[in-house]
């Protein structure tokens, strides 16, 4: 799957798609840090980070590409990123309807020994818009 243009300049991309389950990755890079002092990544980038996977998580629940929009899109921080440490994300979308659908994404770390360090939570939802709307997508 191709990412849009601002995902694909922030170096996001898509690992693998296992059971309806996605999982993208971001590579640290210095222009994307929000606090200087730990090297934690800025906010913004992890939101937009949890907002495209989950909308991914979307287009593979449908088993096509489609225009989506985010309808409600709420993060929970848990904690800031680790500086110089890739951040990926796990996307799943939970239901679907014919307009709407239900999403939830984990951005995390990957520790030492594999074990997931979770650093912010989404749960989102998205409209499914058809070929035929109106509906205009930023």
């Amino acid at each position: 799957m191709r990412l849009a243009p601002h995902n694909a300049f922030l170096g996001m991309h898509l690992t693998r798609v296992d059971e309806g389950f996605l999982i993208t990755e971001l590579p640290y890079r210095e222009d994307l840090v929000g606090n200087p002092e730990s090297g934690a990544l800025h906010g913004g980038v992890v939101t937009t980070m949890l907002d495209a996977s989950c909308g991914l998580s979307v287009m593979v629940a449908l088993g096509r590409l489609t225009r989506i929009a985010t309808l409600d899109l709420r993060i929970d921080y848990l904690k800031p990123t680790r500086a110089k440490q890739t951040l990926y994300n796990r996307s799943h979308c939970y239901k679907l309807t014919k307009q709407v659908a239900f999403v939830q994404g984990t951005a995390y770390h990957l520790g030492e020994d594999g074990e997931i360090d979770e650093v912010a939570r989404a749960t989102g939802t998205f409209m499914v818009l058809s070929a035929r709307s109106s509906g205009r997508v930023a």
